[in-house]
């Protein structure tokens, strides 16, 4: 009995051994065959990759751009995504922006979109310090997939918090929703005089040493600011109701507490995402929405940093519907520098090199992640760890053609 379980032991680790030296080892060859490319051109996806990107579209209820920021190839994505998509009955786009930015934005498209969103960055944006009063549309590539957001009736949905540089200009806004009332002129006054104090903290934040968002948080100016708007007035208390939440979340960040400030924030932008969700699904049967975040938001399963983000809660409503959440996550291997030297990021970005070797500085690279899942299950395939990660918390990698940052509209 003995000799027998001995054998059996012995047989079961050799098997254990063959099933491992069996195993195939990712490598940009093995990606090859998941491997396609396409083109863009005037906001037309063509080529190859253009056929899949269109099926996906069609068959999912969900589509996220998980983006570098900006990135001038990624708006021209994401202007082509928004074209198929609302030709497929997409309806909505998620943005990573607060409410409150998400209705202004939706105002300054309506007609003349860059002059507008150009004088509101000229007044309270800066180009030097690198802040802007709304986060992520500071390009004139990023006016382009606004204007289409606006000529395919999207509506925006601005589910993140309020931007780090936004004061300023929500303290402008405040003011301006009591216009035409006896309040009016003074409360004028006072937004320019909190306006003033709050850019000269974001550039003592800027140089570093100044904890900003913890500081106006518990202004006293701020504070008698905002008891001066009446309870219903709805946009005033919308917009005062945003700023304290994003410089509570803001602020654990400031104070060494990251896990509260990531914790916060994810809380706040799935809320934020269901509320806009649920409401449109009293007018429509599953609606469909393209969301355009950072890449670390849209992962399936969880973040870089081991938190259950939006593109988690876009995969479990998909599930409950019986519907599809696709993700294409946006990654440049060339770069193109201010001075016009192109920039190959294969050895700094080492860990994704397999992929990116697939990259072409004159092609868009599309790779489909999806079928390598079930190879990972059934232990065929061996990896790295972050290789495995990028698997299964992706649908598609899109390798960017050679990239620069967007030309400023300011």
């Amino acid at each position: 009995m003995l000799i027998r379980l001995i054998t059996v032991n012995i047989l079961t680790s050799l098997l254990q051994l063959v099933s491992v030296r069996a195993q195939d080892t990712l490598s940009t060859d093995y990606l090859q065959p998941y491997t396609t490319y396409f083109e863009i051109n005037n906001a037309k996806v063509s080529g190859n990759g253009s056929a899949i990107i269109q099926e996906e579209i069609k068959q999912s209820q969900f589509v996220s751009i998980g983006e570098t920021h900006y990135s001038r190839r990624v708006s021209e994505f994401t202007d082509a995504v928004l074209k198929l998509s609302a030709d497929n009955g997409y309806t909505a786009l998620a943005l990573e922006t607060g409410p409150y930015s998400a209705e202004k934005l939706e105002s300054l498209i309506e007609e003349k979109a860059e002059r507008n969103l150009s004088e509101l960055f000229d007044k309270f944006g800066s180009k030097l310090l690198f802040r802007f009063p709304i986060p992520f549309v500071a390009g004139k590539e990023d006016v382009t997939w606004l204007e289409t957001a606006r000529d395919r009736n999207y509506a925006l949905w601005g589910i993140d918090y309020e931007y780090y540089d936004a004061a300023p200009y929500l303290f402008q806004e405040l003011a301006e929703t009591t216009k035409g009332t006896a309040k009016y002129p003074q409360l004028k006054k006072m937004a320019r005089k909190l306006a003033r104090k709050a850019r000269k903290w974001n550039f003592r934040s800027t140089v570093g040493g100044f904890n900003m968002a913890c500081k106006l948080s518990e202004w006293p100016q701020a504070k008698d600011f905002f008891a001066e708007f009446d309870k219903g007035n709805s946009q005033a208390q919308l917009i005062i109701s945003e700023l304290q939440k994003s410089w509570k979340i803001y602020c654990y960040n400031e104070s060494g507490n990251y896990k509260q400030n990531n914790l916060t924030r994810i809380a706040n932008m799935r809320s934020n995402f269901m509320r806009n969700y649920e409401a449109l699904a009293e007018k429509e049967d599953r609606p469909k929405v393209v969301v355009k975040m950072g890449n670390y938001h849209t992962t399936k399963i969880k973040s870089p940093i081991d938190y259950e983000d939006v593109g988690q809660l876009l995969e479990t409503i998909a599930q409950e519907n019986n519907t599809k959440s696709v993700i294409f996550r946006m990654i440049r291997r060339f770069r193109q520098t201010k001075a016009g030297k192109i920039k190959d990021n294969l050895q700094a970005s080492g860990r994704y090199a397999n992929f990116l070797r697939l990259g072409r500085s004159d092609q868009w690279t599309l790779i489909d992640l999806q079928p390598l899942r079930k190879k990972i299950r059934n232990r065929e395939l061996a990896m790295t760890k972050r290789e495995r990660y990028e698997i299964l918390n992706y649908d598609y990698m899109v390798i960017m053609p050679t990239d620069r940052r967007v030309d400023y509209h300011f």
